[in-house]
């Protein structure tokens, strides 16, 4: 590991946000480009991903990412709330939501949403609604995601069914702290 300045690539005038850690070497894969360094060292990287796109955050960016841990208590009968960002991983993180994004919209609600290419070519996407009720989120998965994605989902009891969608969907619905996980099969 090594910490140092994140410096932003995208921004005005490189702009720095304060200390950051990060693994000491990160190679950058093929059809990626960095948008932030720390120390000379790629910290983040975006890929274009059809209208959208995908961040990948060097190993040990989080370290820091609370504000304080005041909030370290877990209890699975009361809802915690999660603590807040530090002032440097906010700002970077609001101006690069700005850039790339696999949302059409950011919800209010907490949910998750990853998506992912394996080794075979197949696109994965990842969902998790973490609200106490249904929640139905605007997304724009690429053009190459054809066909149906077929899956599986863990409700909020444990118990896992199968589900499918279709890949021209521009919304996903999710049940109350429902995990979801689908694969779109290459072409």
């Amino acid at each position: 590991e090594k910490t140092g300045q994140l410096e932003e690539l995208i921004g005005p005038e490189n702009e720095r946000y304060g200390q950051f850690t990060v693994y000491e070497t990160v190679i950058p894969a093929a059809g990626t480009h960095t948008l932030a360094m720390v120390d000379g060292t790629s910290a983040i990287t975006g890929r274009d991903v059809g209208e959208a796109g995908v961040l990948f955050l060097a190993g040990e960016f989080g370290i820091g990412l609370p504000a304080n841990y005041d909030n370290e208590a877990r209890d699975r009968t009361v809802r915690i709330m999660p603590s807040e960002l530090s002032e440097g991983h906010e700002r970077f993180f609001s101006l690069v939501s700005e850039q790339v994004r696999l949302l059409g919209s950011v919800p209010d609600d907490d949910v998750e949403l990853a998506l992912m290419r394996n080794a075979a070519g197949d696109l994965l996407l990842f969902a998790i609604n973490w609200e106490e009720d249904a929640v139905s989120v605007d997304v724009s998965l690429p053009e190459e995601a054809r066909g149906e994605g077929m899956g599986y989902s863990l409700s909020e009891d444990g118990m896992v069914s199968e589900r499918s969608i279709a890949a021209d969907l521009k919304r996903l619905d999710l049940a109350a702290q429902e995990a979801v996980v689908l694969r779109f099969a290459a072409q």
